[in-house]
């Protein structure tokens, strides 16, 4: 179970309302939008200088000049609207937010935490102030506050997809293997667009013994990605599993040949020996599994 595929991606549109006022500058930001989603960057600049100078001096508005000064990549642009947001309001909680993440893409820890708990102090309510709190704290390391914001977020919205995959991996951390199914199921359910969520849900199936369930999950992750190297060599095992020996070869081959480096393999190998730790498997399973993680050591030097 790989968490890196799991990590939240940065919010794309977090000032909806702004993009909908019908004056100006919500036409400005409207422009600027429809130039990044058509990855035209020097457009989408010319555009979002316009939108400043379109811009009413309001702390709303210069938060979401902020972001998009942010997804342009440029930090320097983003942070000065976002503390110009906060001159107009210190308790603005979408500023302090969004100086969060913009200080979290900086590397600046201190910040970043600063704002991001300023803003869910302020808007203790808001989903996605709590999940990207967790998520901030799920890349430092600090789980158990990472689970605490994480549980919060999706208690507020059940749907939030990402925060059900982190809790997941958490929960699998702690050999809590039936919530971690539980919450892998939800973001399934509500992002089923994800092939990471379907290929994670269908190993944690295999530590339960479910090879019938793995099986469907690792095939629906493949459907969606059909280059997904890590689901390449999940699909490879459970033919092995089955005894096709000659198929499983050629596939754990081929996935091997994109896998620059060999890490997918080595992360795959780690998964294998969680599986046969687990002790799961019905017995012609866990023989047939011993036999591959031989093989597999050897295809990985």
């Amino acid at each position: 179970m790989n968490p890196r595929d799991e990590r939240p991606p940065v919010p794309e549109l977090p000032f909806l309302e702004a993009l909908a006022r019908p004056d100006a500058f919500g036409a400005a930001l409207r422009e600027v939008h429809a130039r990044l989603r058509a990855q035209d960057w020097r457009g989408a600049h010319k555009a979002l200088k316009q939108a400043a100078r379109e811009a009413p001096d309001t702390a709303e508005a210069h938060t979401a000049l902020g972001w998009l000064w942010l997804f342009l990549r440029r930090p320097k642009e983003a942070l000065a609207a976002f503390h110009r947001a906060l001159e107009h309001d210190p308790n603005h909680a979408a500023a302090h937010h969004a100086l969060g993440r913009a200080y979290q893409a900086l590397g600046n820890v201190a910040q970043a935490e600063t704002h991001l708990r300023q803003a869910v102090s302020l808007a203790p309510d808001m989903p996605l102030y709590q999940a990207d709190l967790g998520a901030f704290y799920f890349n430092l390391g600090r789980l158990q506050e990472a689970e605490a914001a994480l549980r919060r977020a999706v208690s507020l919205a059940e749907d939030d997809a990402q925060s059900h995959a982190l809790l997941a991996y958490l929960a699998f951390l702690h050999d809590r293997l039936d919530e971690a199914v539980a919450h892998l199921e939800a973001a399934c359910r509500h992002e089923p667009e994800n092939p990471a969520h379907h290929n994670n849900l269908g190993f944690l199936y295999l530590l339960q013994g479910r090879v019938d369930a793995a099986r469907q999950a690792f095939e629906a992750a493949l459907r969606l990605r059909p280059r997904f190297i890590r689901g390449r060599y999940n699909r490879a095992l459970l033919h092995w599993l089955e005894g096709e020996h000659d198929t499983a070869v050629d596939l754990y081959a081929q996935a091997r040949e994109d896998d620059a480096g060999g890490q997918e393999l080595a992360e795959h190998l780690a998964d294998l020996e969680d599986l046969r730790a687990s002790g799961a498997l019905p017995a012609p399973y866990r023989d047939r599994l011993e036999d591959l993680i031989r093989r597999l050591q050897g295809l990985g030097r």
